[in-house]
């Protein structure tokens, strides 16, 4: 087993043992009642997954690997260049206002 075959098994290992934060899963449940939910994060689709799962599937626009057949890393593609700048920027924010969304956005648990 070569060294990213092993580095990526590890890792989704890792991802499947993750629980939500107390609360999480009922948090987006009440908030789905409520309207849609969009979750942007700058992880990566592969790794996000068993999580996502325990949340019942919310939106995720993050990035993903680029996996061989063999399950080697051979890189990665971001959802969009300066993934982070783009998305926050006015433009960015811009773009989703004109489909009339509406934002809330938190970081680390906290509402910004």
């Amino acid at each position: 087993m070569n060294t990213f075959l092993l580095f990526y098994h590890r890792i989704v290992i890792h991802t499947q043992l993750i629980d939500p934060l107390p609360g999480a899963k009922e948090f987006l449940d009440e908030l789905r009642t409520l309207t849609q939910v969009l979750i942007l994060s700058d992880t990566f689709t592969e790794f996000a997954k068993p999580l996502m799962e325990k949340l019942d599937w919310p939106t995720l626009f993050c990035n993903s690997l680029k996996v061989a057949p063999d399950g080697a890393i051979t890189g990665y593609q971001m959802r969009v260049a300066n993934s982070k700048l783009t998305t926050v920027n006015f433009a960015g924010m811009a773009a989703l206002f004109a489909l009339f969304f509406r934002f809330f956005l938190a970081k680390q648990g906290q509402q910004l």
